[in-house]
């Protein structure tokens, strides 16, 4: 699994010294996952609405299909 990287960044004045960190990992693997999840949504939306030649095109994906022309 991906370790977790971060961005730092350290801020210096005269009377104070702050360090600010972030962890970009699981930031990123949110985000990957929500644009994922719409595109499941948005295919599943898509797969209702193809019409019954596509679903048989789609049924027979990869094999040969001998029609009857009788």
């Amino acid at each position: 699994m991906a370790s977790n990287t971060s961005l730092s960044a350290v801020y210096t004045a005269p009377q104070a010294t702050e360090t600010f960190e972030h962890s970009l990992v699981p930031k990123l693997q949110d985000q990957i996952n929500v644009l994922l999840t719409e595109r499941m949504e948005e295919d599943k939306k898509m797969q209702g609405q193809l019409s019954a030649q596509e679903a048989k095109e789609e049924e027979n994906y990869g094999e040969e299909v001998v029609e009857d022309d009788a």
